[in-house]
Parts: structure tokens; sequence; C-alpha cells
């Protein structure tokens, strides 16, 4: 080959090289999340504070309080300074003798789930949680009827308040209207305050529009759970977010109760674009991202824990006031 053709095949690759490098920079960037090593850390320690194991025992223990007859309107003031545990004869909650429960309050204790959601046996006391009812035993009326929820931890330097929750009604005929107003916490650095109101359509499903915020460092969102009212058994839990530049949307299919958790598929959206569907069942979790690629890594960790917060808020704080406070269940 003479050096004049030699020449013109280097410069023929070199301008197919340069067009590519140019469509290649041209094309857009894989969608993703901007930080989000930090996004998927900060989500799950935010999770942790809502999914500690005393607040986990509560929501598990909430229908067997139903089924004790227990419910904000007709805690009177005989039941007042009481405690009630598991009795794992006909497994369901009673009554004791057990001490230490405040004079106007009852006190439940509250255990290690299993995987039928309730005490796990042989049982372990994980905290307690204390109701403070407000009702017309006690000079409460249609419009000031309220049940504070104080959730204790149990650790190893003592008793550590979780959780401290007011549910207060509002008067309302075509509906069962509360908020519920309070913080939840990891028991350390870690604290997710709240304002939730919500409604009961009469024979319908809780509706629970709530606004949600850690103080340090600040980060404000929202979350829109629906809980089940009579004869359905599925709950929806969406959630938004602004962080770090993305706007995260989370959009739940049906979810059903399975094991202490809320399962199904949730897609995930950054920016109002499709990002992925995540499908929980169980231990197992699998998410779909752009182009049918399998997410993994910090993309797999960030997904997990957006889907694990909003439908942890609905089954660990917002179920057991739906169903203790006004059970539309």
């Amino acid at each position: 080959m003479s050096c004049r053709s030699f020449a013109a095949v280097l410069s023929a690759a070199a301008l197919s090289t340069a067009l590519s490098a140019c469509s290649d920079s041209s094309a857009p960037p894989a969608l993703t999340f901007h930080n989000v090593t930090a996004l998927a850390t900060r989500v799950e320690s935010i999770d942790h504070a809502v999914a500690t194991a005393a607040l986990r025992g509560l929501s598990g223990l909430a229908t067997p309080i139903k089924n004790a007859g227990i419910d904000v309107h007709n805690m009177s003031t005989d039941l007042l300074g009481r405690t009630m545990e598991w009795g794992l004869i006909h497994g369901e909650l009673l009554f004791t003798d057990r001490a230490g429960a405040p004079a106007d309050a009852i006190r439940l204790i509250l255990y290690k789930t299993d995987s039928t959601f309730r005490p796990a046996y042989p049982l372990a006391e994980v905290g307690y949680a204390d109701l403070y009812p407000h009702n017309t035993y006690n000079g409460g009326g249609p419009d000031s009827t309220s049940l504070r929820f104080v959730v204790f931890a149990k650790g190893s330097m003592g008793d550590v308040v979780v959780a401290n929750f007011l549910a207060h009604s509002h008067a309302d005929a075509s509906c069962q209207c509360a908020t519920v107003d309070g913080w939840v916490s990891d028991g350390g650095g870690t604290r997710l305050d709240f304002s939730v109101p919500y409604d009961i359509p009469v024979g319908g499903d809780g509706n629970f529009p709530g606004e949600f915020s850690v103080a340090t460092p600040k980060l404000d969102f929202q979350q829109l759970s629906t809980l089940p009212g009579p004869g359905r058994s599925t709950a929806t839990a969406n959630l938004t977010l602004a962080v770090d530049g993305d706007t995260i949307t989370t959009l739940s299919g049906l979810l059903h109760a399975h094991a202490g958790q809320l399962d199904g598929d949730v897609e995930m959206r950054i920016n109002g674009e499709h990002f992925a569907l995540v499908t929980r069942s169980g231990t197992s979790i699998a998410a779909t991202g752009p182009n049918g690629r399998s997410l993994t890594g910090n993309e797999l960790r960030a997904v997990t824990a957006l889907f694990a917060l909003s439908a942890d808020i609905a089954y660990y704080i917002e179920w057991p006031t739906f169903v203790v406070y006004f059970c539309g269940c």
C-alpha cells in the first residue's frame, strides 16, 4: 500500500471514530437518581425509625385489640391503669394483674412477631404502648375524642420512647374524620414528624394523606395511603419527595399484608418519567429499570427503601390508628 493510500485509510478511520464519539455524546444519559448512594442511605435511616420492633409489635396486635372489644369509644375508666398481655393458650389479648400501667392509660405489652404477624413463641417482649383515651367516659365528645399512643422500646440502657402520636377527631356526619399528629424515632438520631388528616367514608376505605418531615438534614415528603374498609383486604401506599434535584414518586398497585409487611408492585418515577417497577414478595424484591434492565447495587437499595418507607408508614403507623381509633376495617 502506498503512503498516500495508507494516509487515506487513517483519515477515514479517524473520521469514523469522531462521528461515533459525537453520536455517543449526544445520546441522553441513562435515567437514574442524581445521588443514589446518599438517597438509599437516607431513606433507609428514615424507614428504620418507622419499622422499629415496637411499632411492628403494635401493628401486629391491632386486630387482636379490636377482637378483644377495645377501641377509643369503649375505653372506660375502669379499664385504665390496667395492662393487656398476650395469652398463649387461646392466642388473644387479655387484661392481667401486671403492675406499672399509668393510671389514665391502658398498657399494651408488645412482642417480637412471627410469620403470622402475631407474637412469636416463646414470647419475647420488645416494648410496650400506653394508650391514653379522651372519650365520653372522661369528658370527650363527638368533636373532641382523642387517643394518644406512647410507644416504648426496650433497650440496653432502659426503656426508650420511639413513638408519640395523637389521633383526634373532627365532627363530620359524612365520615369518620380525624388527624394523627406526632413522631416516630429509631431511638437514636433519626426522628420523623408527621401530620395525617384522614377520613373513612361510611363503609369505605380509609384515606390517609400525610405530610412528613425529618429535621436533620431537612427533608419533607408526602405519603398517601388507603387502608381496607369492611370486606376488603388490600391497601395502597404512595410517596412523593424531592431530593438532590430529583422529584421521586412511588405509585403502588394493590398491596397485600403478608408476614408482617405489605407486598405487591410499585412503580417508581423520577421527575415524572417512569424509572422502575418494583415487586416485593416476602424476603424477595426485584426491580426492572429503564430498557428492561434489572436494578442492582445502590439503585436496588434505593428503590427497596422507597417501597419500604411508604408501605411501612401505612402498616406500622396508620393501620393501628385506623383499627384502634376509628375502625372502618
